[in-house]
C-alpha cells in the first residue's frame, strides 16, 4: 500500500499501558478518528502503481542460486528437574504477577513456563506451523526433526500468518522463530561461479543447546572437471606409475627372499627394507583406490553440476499453480542433494590427503638412500631414542599445564575453556610466544601460571629437543667422514649406471654376465670366515643353493677389475715419515744376538764333546774285544 491510510485506531504495543498513557493516546488520536478520510488513490490506481526497484543479479562474478534458508532444531520446554530451581522460577513468577497484573490488568494465562523453562526432550510436533523435516548433515541426522523456512520470512516482517489447519490461520510474532528453546540454527545459500564453474555452498552454524551460544561458519566450493578426458590422461599416468613402482618392488622382495634363504636366521625380517618393500605395497594399493573413487565422481561432477544449478534455475517461485511451501521443499531437496555431493567429494579428498602424506613421508625416506642426503632420516633415526624418552618427561608436563589452565580459567577466557582448547593454546604459545598469554596481563595469578609455563616448557623442554636435533646431526656427520667407501651422490650415480650398462653389454654380446648386486652382497655376507679381502676365488664359491654366481673365472675377475680401478676403494697409502736411528737399541740387539749365538755355539761344542768322548770310549771297547 503506498501512501498514509488509516485502517483501524487499535494499536498493537508489547507492554502493558498504564492508564494515563491510554488517556493520552486517546485524545491524540481522536481528531483522525473523527475526521475518517478516504484514500487519496483508488484500488485500481494503487495497483496499477509501480515503483523502480534496483536488481543486482552479479555481485562479484558469483550468481545466488537459492535464497538464504533457516534451519533449526529445538527442544520441547517443560519444568526443570530440582526443586530448588522450580522454586526460583515460582517466586519470579510471583514477582512480575505483583508487579504487572495487578488493578486493572489480570494474566489469565501467565504460566511458570513463560518465565523460564527447562528442556524436556526434542521438539518433534508442529513448531511455528512449520512441520518437521529430515535434513541428514553434520550433527543432524535421521532421527532429528529439523524446521526449515526462508530467511526473509523470519526477519522482513514482526508477524508472520501461519495455517495452523484447514480452516485455522494463526497470526504468529517472528521473533519466536528463535528463541531459547531453539537447539542448534544453521543458515544457508548457495553461489555459483559462472566463470570458474565452481557452486560455493555458505553456511552460519549456531550451537544453542549448551551454557553458551557457538557462532561458526564454513565456505565449501564443488568444483567440477570441465575436461575430463585430460583429467583421465593424468590418472592413466599415475597408473603407469604405480606399474613401475610394482615392478621395482617385485625385484627387491626377490632379493630379499634370496637373502632370507642364503643367511637362514640372520636375516631378519624386521629390517628396513622389508618395512619400506610392505609400505610400498600398500601405497600402490591406497593409489589404485583412490583412483578408482575419483575418477568417476570427477568425470562425472560437471554433469551433475550443470544438472543442479538448472533444477534451482528453473524452480517456480511465482506460479501461481505450485504452493510456496512445495517450492520451499524442492529448495531444500537441491540443498541437501548438494549436501550428499560434497559430503562424496570431501571423503575421497579427505582420503587423498592421507595418500598424499603418506607419499610425502616415503619420499623423505628415500632420502637416505645415500649417506650424503640421508641427512634427515639417518637423523631422526640416531635420536629417536633420545625423542622418546623426552616425551615421556614433556607430555605429562604439558598436560598437567593445560588442566590447571583449564580449571582456573576455564570461566574467564575462551581459549582455556576446556583442556583441549587449553591444549591448543599452550601449543600455538610454544610455536610463536608469547601467543595469548599476554606477559602484560594485570591478573597476578595467570602472571604466575604463564611465566612457569615458558620458563620450563619453552626455555627448557624445547632446548631440550634442539640439543637431542644437534647431538645426532653431529652423530650423523661423524659416521659420514668415518666412512671409507662414500663418494658425492653424483659419483656414486655415475658408478651405479656404469655398473647397469657394463652388466646389459656383457649380457647382449653373450658373455658369461655378472648377476645382480644385491645377490653378490648376500654370497659374500654368508661366507665363513670372512675374508679381509674378496679375491675371484670367493666369488667362484657355490652359494648356499648349490650353484655359483659367476660362470666362469674371467668373469669374476672382470668384476673385481672393475672396482679395483676405482681410486676410492684402494687402501690408504701409509705417510712417509722420518725414521730416528737409535743406536743404543741396536747395540742392544746386537749384543743380545751375540749373546744367544755364544750360547748356542757352547752348547754345540759341549754336545760335541760328550759324543767325541762316547767315540773314544767305544773304540776302547772294541780294541779290547779283538
Amino acid at each position: 500500500i503506498h501512501g498514509d491510510v488509516l485502517v483501524s485506531p487499535i494499536r498493537i504495543s508489547t507492554r502493558a499501558l498504564t492508564p494515563g498513557e491510554l488517556q493520552y493516546l486517546l485524545y491524540a488520536n481522536r481528531g483522525l478518528v473523527a475526521f475518517r478520510r478516504e484514500p487519496a488513490q483508488t484500488d485500481r490506481e494503487r495497483l496499477n502503481y509501480q515503483v523502480d526497484r534496483t536488481v543486482e543479479l552479479f555481485t562479484q562474478r558469483t550468481l545466488q542460486l537459492s535464497p538464504p534458508i533457516i534451519m533449526q532444531t529445538a527442544r520441547k520446554v517443560g519444568s526443570c528437574d530440582g526443586t530448588f530451581e522450580n522454586t526460583v522460577v515460582d517466586r519470579f513468577m510471583e514477582a512480575g504477577l505483583e508487579e504487572r497484573c495487578t488493578g486493572l490488568y489480570t494474566c489469565p494465562s501467565l504460566t511458570a513456563q513463560d518465565i523460564y523453562s527447562c528442556s524436556a526432550g526434542q521438539q518433534k510436533d508442529t513448531h511455528l506451523g512449520l512441520s518437521p523435516v529430515q535434513f541428514v548433515e553434520d550433527g543432524w541426522d535421521e532421527d532429528d526433526a529439523v524446521y526449515v523456512d526462508f530467511l526473509a520470512t523470519a526477519v522482513n516482517g514482526n508477524l508472520l500468518g501461519r495455517s495452523m489447519s484447514t480452516n485455522n490461520t494463526q497470526v504468529l510474532s517472528s521473533y519466536e522463530f528463535v528463541d531459547g528453546a531453539s537447539d542448534v540454527i544453521r543458515l544457508k545459500t548457495l553461489f555459483h561461479s559462472v566463470q570458474y564453474g565452481v557452486t560455493t555452498g555458505v553456511e552460519v552454524k549456531a550451537q544453542a543447546s549448551g551454557p553458551k551460544v557457538d557462532i561458526s561458519y564454513s565456505i565449501r566450493h564443488f568444483i567440477a572437471i570441465h575436461d575430463p578426458d585430460t583429467y583421465t590422461i593424468i590418472q592413466a599416468l599415475a597408473i603407469i606409475n604405480v606399474v613401475f613402482m610394482f615392478l621395482d618392488n617385485v625385484v627387491l622382495l626377490r632379493h630379499l627372499f634370496f637373502e632370507r634363504r642364503a643367511l637362514g636366521r640372520k636375516a631378519s625380517f624386521f629390517t628396513d627394507r622389508w618395512f619400506l618393500c610392505f609400505l610400498d605395497f600398500a601405497l600402490m594399493i591406497s593409489v589404485l583406490i583412490l583412483i578408482a573413487l575419483q575418477l568417476p565422481s570427477k568425470r562425472n561432477s560437471f554433469q551433475d553440476q550443470r544438472t543442479l544449478v538448472d533444477s534451482l534455475l528453473n524452480l517456480e517461485w511465482s506460479s501461481q499453480s505450485v504452493g510456496l511451501d512445495e517450492t520451499k521443499a524442492a529448495c531444500v531437496g537441491k540443498l541437501q542433494e548438494f549436501e550428499t555431493m560434497l559430503s562424496d567429494a570431501e571423503m575421497v579428498d579427505r582420503f587423498a590427503l592421507w595418500v598424499l602424506l603418506a607419499l610425502l613421508c616415503r619420499i623423505l625416506m628415500s632420502t637416505g638412500a645415500h649417506p650424503r642426503i640421508a641427512l634427515l632420516t639417518s637423523t631422526i633415526r640416531k635420536g629417536f631414542e633420545d625423542f622418546c624418552h623426552f616425551l615421556l618427561i614433556f607430555i605429562p608436563c604439558f598436560a598437567a599445564f593445560a588442566a590447571v589452565a583449564a580449571w582456573r580459567y576455564g570461566g574467564s577466557r575462551s581459549d582455556l575453556q576446556n583442556v583441549g582448547e587449553a591444549l591448543a593454546s599452550q601449543f600455538d604459545a610454544l610455536l610463536g610466544p608469547p601467543g595469548n598469554f599476554d606477559s602484560a596481563s594485570n591478573n597476578s595469578e595467570f602472571l604466575a601460571y604463564s611465566s612457569m609455563f615458558f620458563a620450563f616448557m619453552f626455555f627448557l623442554m624445547l632446548n631440550f629437543v634442539l640439543a637431542i636435533i644437534v647431538d645426532s646431526y653431529e652423530k650423523v656427520r661423524e659416521a659420514i667422514e668415518v666412512c671409507q667407501v662414500e663418494q658425492s651422490i653424483v659419483e656414486d650415480i655415475y658408478v651405479m649406471l656404469s655398473y647397469r650398462a657394463r652388466r646389459f653389454i656383457r649380457w647382449s654380446s653373450r658373455q658369461s654376465a655378472w648377476p645382480p648386486l644385491g645377490d653378490i652382497v648376500v654370497h659374500l655376507s654368508s661366507l665363513e670366515p670372512k675374508p679381509p679381502k674378496v679375491s675371484y676365488a670367493h666369488l667362484m664359491r657355490p652359494t648356499t643353493r648349490g650353484g655359483r654366481l659367476f660362470k666362469t673365472p674371467a668373469a669374476a675377475k672382470s668384476w673385481i677389475d672393475f672396482y679395483d680401478a676405482m681410486p676410492f676403494l684402494w687402501p690408504e697409502s701409509a705417510e712417509k715419515e722420518e725414521k730416528v736411528v737409535d743406536y743404543e737399541e741396536i747395540h742392544h740387539r746386537v749384543g743380545q744376538a751375540m749373546e744367544a749365538t755364544t750360547t748356542g755355539i757352547r752348547g754345540f761344542e759341549q754336545r760335541l764333546n760328550l759324543r767325541l768322548n762316547n767315540f773314544e770310549a767305544a773304540l776302547k771297547e772294541v780294541k779290547k774285544g779283538s
